[in-house]
């Protein structure tokens, strides 16, 4: 598997937004 850069930034992108969205009830 080779990862391309289309591929990385909306993972990287999707992974923030639902580290936020556990997080942030719980702060």
């Amino acid at each position: 598997m080779k990862i391309d850069k289309d591929v990385l930034i909306p993972r990287t992108l999707v992974a923030a937004i639902i580290a936020v969205l556990v997080i942030a009830p719980n702060v």
